[in-house]
């Protein structure tokens, strides 16, 4: 029985020999004769040429859906990274420029300069450290994967022009 089990195994690897490697297939047809060839063939023709073809199909097609799946997941990643970038954004415009608008009211800056539009507020060295060092500033630029470790070179990041003035656009650039 154990060699039966072993030569059944074999015959299901393709490999149709004895240990003395002879051919099984070719022993059975001489002593089965017709038969056996006609219904070995239309097995091997079932089993390679529909079979195999399906357990592929079947394989291909799961690969092509899963595929499908994550194009489509990824889609909606970058949609809703895009979305969660520009509203941190917004808040960290809404932030930078209600902190603007209390240091220009505590040193008394004229009430003109005060209603300046985002687009225009323009932050010297000192007042851009002082809302960097904000913490509600900090929780923005980390939801937004950004940590601020060195305050040095910060404020020459965030100028490249370097111009000694920091505005709103260059700091959301």
């Amino acid at each position: 029985v154990p060699k039966a089990m072993f030569t059944s195994f074999r015959f299901m690897l393709g490999d149709y020999s004895t240990r003395g490697g002879r051919s099984i297939v070719v022993a059975f047809s001489s002593g089965f004769g017709t038969l056996f060839d006609v219904v070995f063939v239309g097995w091997m023709v079932v089993v390679i040429f529909g079979l195999f073809n399906i357990v592929t199909a079947i394989f291909v097609d799961s690969t092509i859906s899963g595929l499908k799946h994550n194009d489509t997941k990824r889609k909606y990643a970058r949609q809703y990274e895009c979305n969660y970038v520009r509203r941190k954004l917004r808040e960290l415009m809404a932030r930078v420029q209600e902190l603007h608008t209390e240091s220009c009211a505590s040193t008394g800056a004229p009430r003109s300069f005060l209603s300046l539009g985002v687009d225009e507020i323009l932050l010297d060295e000192e007042e851009f450290t002082i809302i960097m060092l904000d913490p509600d500033v900090r929780d923005i630029f980390q939801g937004l994967d950004i940590n601020i470790f060195d305050m040095t070179n910060l404020f020459d990041a965030f100028d490249p022009d370097g111009s000694g003035k920091v505005t709103l656009q260059e700091m959301v650039q």
